[in-house]
């Protein structure tokens, strides 16, 4: 199934960085398979969804991640909008935007 994630993109190193912990950096790229600890990766229904409560920072990156439902540790798939985590989830797509929402172009890095 397709669950969203919107987190800072850190344009200087290319990785993205956990807003639950700072220390947390995942590679961006298409393919990649992202873990986090404790509940995991928490996910919404809709891209709009987590665009609307979640790109607070200056560079935002909205992430399509493709789970397995059966995974699940917290949340209801029924819910109306519903939020869940899953321990792990494979980045399928990505788009950059700005903190006031608008998408961008992606960030050069540094590297």
């Amino acid at each position: 199934l397709p669950g969203y994630k919107v987190m800072r993109h850190d344009p200087e190193r290319g990785d993205v960085v956990s807003g639950a912990n700072s220390s947390l950096r995942l590679p961006l790229r298409k393919g990649a398979v992202h873990a986090m600890p404790g509940h995991g990766i928490f996910l919404g229904s809709s891209a709009r969804y987590v665009l609307t409560h979640y790109a607070v920072h200056d560079h935002n990156v909205l992430i399509t991640y493709a789970f397995d439902p059966s995974t699940l540790t917290s949340g209801n798939l029924h819910d109306a909008e519903p939020e869940i985590s899953v321990p792990r989830a494979k980045v399928v797509a990505f788009e950059f935007y700005d903190e006031d929402g608008d998408k961008t172009r992606r960030p050069r890095s540094a590297r």
